[in-house]
């Protein structure tokens, strides 16, 4: 299964925050491909300048230590993946899952989250 992480889920993997549940870190070190998003290091570096986050090291070691760790895959955010966002209804009005969930759709990756709004939008998800 080619799974995304959402920012949520890399923050609990990360040791920040409460931890992420057993079923999802079950799931995901049993994974065949991870995936991470350029646009989870946007949000992660906007928490950060607002006071709204704070990391164990500094973000570029976070980030590059976590994906190592995980074996995981960064992708970018492309145009192809931006178009599908004027066709997406609002049941999520924050910028960055909405462009995560497009990824999701266009990809066909499956999303590790907290988030239960992502289901409505038809993306396969881990909670």
């Amino acid at each position: 299964m080619r799974i995304l992480l959402d920012t949520n889920v890399l923050i609990r993997l990360g040791g920040t925050s409460a931890p992420a549940s057993n079923s999802i870190l079950a799931r995901v070190t049993s994974s065949d491909e991870l995936f991470v998003t350029s646009i989870s290091r946007a949000e992660i570096a906007i928490k950060l300048s607002i006071g709204k986050l704070v990391l164990p090291a500094a973000e570029s070691a976070f980030w590059r230590g976590l994906v190592t760790e995980l074996q995981a895959t960064e992708i970018p955010f492309t145009s192809s993946h931006a178009e599908l966002l004027t066709s997406m209804p609002l049941h999520h009005r924050d910028p960055f899952d909405r462009m995560i969930i497009a990824q999701c759709l266009a990809e066909d990756f499956c999303i590790a989250t907290t988030d239960s709004i992502f289901g409505l939008y038809g993306v396969r998800t881990l909670m």
